[in-house]
């Protein structure tokens, strides 16, 4: 477990990222609304295997912290927020807020060092064509 700090910082985090929503930081599992979990490497990893989300995307792994957007199958997104350490969260405190339309971005302190979008599926613009010959 990460320790007192680590939770604290959390719910700061999670405080900021839903400013202007009228949800609260709870500690309960994430459900039928989007929902924001906040952990430690271990704890992610965890919750990843448990929602069967697989792992960490390559595309955040091996900073210091990182945050991307899942999609469980059917169910509403969940912002996940991975940290190294205490210090590595408390970092995300003022850069992260300002990420919120991008699907995934990995830090080295607060400096944002890859940040994407995923690729576009299942949109309801898009349809799947069938070719005739």
């Amino acid at each position: 477990s990460p320790g007192p700090e680590f939770a604290r910082t959390a719910r700061e985090l999670a405080s900021r990222l839903m400013r202007g929503n009228r949800t609260r930081p709870t500690d309960h599992p994430p459900g039928d609304v989007p929902s924001v979990v906040v952990g430690g490497e271990a704890e992610i990893a965890a919750f990843l295997e448990q929602q069967g989300l697989g792992s960490v995307p390559d595309q955040v792994a091996g900073g210091s912290a990182a945050a991307w957007v899942a999609a469980p199958a059917g169910k509403p997104p969940i912002l996940i927020v991975q940290a190294r350490d205490a210090a590595a969260l408390g970092a995300l405190l003022r850069p992260l807020p300002h990420y919120g339309r991008r699907s995934f971005t990995r830090f080295e302190g607060a400096k944002a060092v890859a940040v994407g979008a995923w690729p576009a599926k299942g949109s309801p613009l898009s349809a799947p064509v069938e070719r005739h010959e």
